[in-house]
This record gives C-alpha cells, sequence and structure tokens, in this order.
C-alpha cells in the first residue's frame, strides 16, 4: 500500500523474524497516506491463526474492497525504490532456498560445506548479473 513492508526491521534478520512472529506496524510515516480501512483490511488479513483471519467472502465484503472510489495515495521514489530492492532480495533468497532444496535432494543428508558454499556462492551470482530482475 505504501512501498515499504510493515514488517520492516533494522536488518534482514529482524526483518525476517518479524515476518514468522506476525509483528509488523502499518502506524509510521510511509503508512501516513494509507487510509484507514486499507490499513484495517490489511491486519485482518496479516493474522498468524488461519482461523483469524479474514475468509474470502469477508474479505470481499470489507469496505476498503467494496469502496466504488478507491483513493490514490501517490507512491514516493524512495519508497518505490525500498520496494524493488526488497523484492530483488527476496526472489534471490527464494532461488537461494529452491537451489539448497534441490540439491540436498541430490546428494542426501551429509557434510557438504564446501559444496554448500558453492552453491550459495553461484545463485548470489546468478541472481546479481540476471537482468530479469
Amino acid at each position: 500500500l505504501s512501498g515499504i513492508s510493515p514488517f520492516l526491521g533494522d536488518n534482514d534478520t529482524e526483518t525476517v523474524r518479524n515476518v514468522i512472529l506476525g509483528n509488523y506496524t502499518l502506524d509510521c510515516d510511509e503508512f501516513a497516506g494509507v487510509s484507514n480501512e486499507a490499513k484495517d483490511f490489511v491486519s485482518k488479513l496479516l493474522v498468524l491463526e488461519p482461523s483469524g483471519r479474514l475468509t474470502v467472502d469477508e474479505a470481499l465484503q470489507h469496505p476498503w474492497l467494496s469502496k466504488k472510489s478507491l483513493e490514490n495515495a501517490p507512491l514516493t521514489s524512495a519508497c518505490l525504490r525500498e520496494f524493488k530492492y526488497r523484492h530483488k532480495w527476496l526472489v534471490g533468497l527464494g532461488f537461494l532456498f529452491l537451489s539448497y532444496n534441490f540439491y540436498s535432494e541430490q546428494v542426501g543428508k551429509t557434510d557438504f560445506s564446501n559444496k554448500k558454499r558453492r552453491l550459495v556462492r553461484r545463485v548470489f551470482v546468478i541472481f546479481h548479473d540476471s537482468s530479469v530482475f
């Protein structure tokens, strides 16, 4: 809604921890231009316990989605740059985990720390040099 993740921490480890624990905030400067209805909608979806989240039908009936005319808050270029950076980082991390899992299945559960290190380096080189992202 703002171009910035509500889970942001001071570093990547803290951000991942926030996602896992469901710690987020929509009460910061980056979300000042986001409507209260939008914040309410997101907060009702970002519930750790699935039974506590909105159902599909409830989500479709939420006032924010059912508004005839949605207000568009302008995104700052800084927010968009941050979003692009985070997205690129998360896609790369996804490739890393997929590669690691595929490799683990191929070699079995043995100690392969040097091979693992080479694999991680290879994935990051591919990620860094890719023009797709």
